[in-house]
């Protein structure tokens, strides 16, 4: 199978169609049986597009006719992926060199193959390296900007880095199905590397989760970051329970397991079609009560108060570059100020249908104050009937200024940000 030309077509789904890599990537992976060609494939396409603006730069000290935007798509991401290769693979530069350009003479013809293998020559033999941080470590020149602003020029590379690094895989095991102890026997049988990690049904693997060698319905993907956040909410069995942004219905199904699937969960979804994902998701962890809503969360009434509420609100996903590095390519400065408005109509909304005595978690995977520490400043101004609290039911360290907050360079995982709010009168 060749991996290369597998890596071709995914990184124009994704850097010229707007597809996410995560997901295109699994249905490639489920076809591949060689556990070495499935890594390089993960590591060519995750580190190109992490390393997108830097591959770029370099590609383009040596393009003496053309930009790079004018080369064809396919000719354009031959040179990518052949100079991350090139640049931080440990594979001979002339065998990487000769792949690339017989890909690029199926795709192209002989001058556009001529074109690749001159580039990627020069760029094996000089390996230019640029001065500017932000092309170095291949990040938006305006948030490399207002990271050095807000916390220091050091800070702010070592967040970089952190965001240019495999990222690390978390499971949840699903307890309405098994016991985290025969879970984990079952793991140590077929030879799975894991580690447990704060809770008991936290789980830390190597394995890539869909080889995993158990039953589908007794596990789920699911961060350490949001993980941590369900068990901040802190959810009572027999509760009324409403999820605002729900889909795919991964913190729902969490919320359900924390209850033994006791409380009575309304899951809202905006999106008809992201709505289903919830729904499967439910059926196959074996939940039962869960009621789905299509709407608007921050306008749709509900005459029914509710005593929690999850309000894990859309954000620009800027604590998640590590496992998501294509989002650095897309959103930009205004995107924090759009999410920041929408959030705070979505918290007005979540203040109306709480319970008195009742809790709102508000919570995003972003580390911009707009949209996070400003947002609850400004909730709790204009609604004074509310107060932060804190939970103590989880360590202590991801608890900053009476907010979680997880840094993730320290635990390995996202960044996340959450205010609980209770309704006091």
């Amino acid at each position: 199978m060749n991996i290369r030309k597998i890596a071709l077509h995914v990184i124009i789904r994704v850097l010229e169609e707007g597809a996410w890599l995560n997901k295109i990537l699994t249905h490639f992976l489920f076809k591949i049986q060689d556990a070495r060609d499935r890594a390089l494939l993960t590591e060519l396409l995750y580190g190109t597009v992490k390393q997108k603006l830097r591959l770029d730069w370099t590609i383009s000290k040596f393009l003496k006719k053309y930009y790079i935007e004018e080369l064809p798509p396919s000719i354009r991401n031959i040179l990518r992926l052949g100079a991350y290769e090139v640049l931080f693979l440990n594979i001979p530069p002339y065998a990487t060199v000769n792949e690339y350009v017989k890909l690029a003479k199926k795709v192209g013809h002989r001058g556009t193959a001529a074109l690749v293998n001159a580039l990627l020559r020069k760029i094996s033999s000089e390996r230019p390296e640029p001065q500017e941080p932000w092309i170095k470590y291949s990040h938006p020149q305006w948030l490399y900007e207002r990271w050095k602003q807000r916390m220091g020029e050091e800070e702010c590379i070592r967040l970089m880095e952190y965001n240019n690094s495999p990222h690390i895989i978390f499971i949840r095991i699903n307890t309405l199905k098994v016991t985290p102890s025969d879970f984990e026997k079952e793991l140590k049988k077929s030879g799975v590397n894991f580690e447990r990690l704060y809770f008991p049904e936290t789980l830390r693997i190597e394995t890539p989760p869909q080889f995993l060698p158990i039953d589908e319905s007794s596990y789920l993907v699911q961060d350490l970051s949001t993980q941590i956040a369900i068990h901040y909410l802190n959810p009572e069995p027999h509760s009324t329970i409403l999820d605002m942004t729900a889909a795919p219905g991964v913190k729902t199904t969490h919320i359900s397991q924390l209850t033994s699937d006791t409380a009575w969960i309304v899951a809202v979804e905006k999106n008809k079609g992201r709505s289903r994902l919830i729904k499967e998701l439910g059926r196959r962890m074996g939940i039962k009560n869960i009621d789905i809503v299509v709407g608007d969360s921050a306008y749709i009434p509900f005459k029914h108060r509710f005593q929690f509420i999850l309000l894990d609100a859309p954000c620009t996903g800027l604590g998640t570059l590590r496992r998501k590095p294509e989002i650095k390519w897309r959103i930009k400065e205004d995107d924090i100020h759009r999410m920041s408005a929408l959030q705070k109509k979505l918290l007005e909304n979540a203040a109306r249908l709480v319970k008195r005595g009742g809790f709102i978690l508000y919570s995003t995977c972003t580390i911009e104050p707009e949209e996070n520490e400003e947002n609850i400043k400004y909730f709790l101004t204009n609604f004074t009937d509310f107060k932060l609290v804190t939970e103590k039911n989880i360590p202590e360290n991801f608890v900053k200024n009476g907010f979680l907050f997880i840094e993730g360079i320290k635990y390995n995982c996202d960044y996340f940000f959450g205010a609980k709010l209770q309704k006091v009168r």
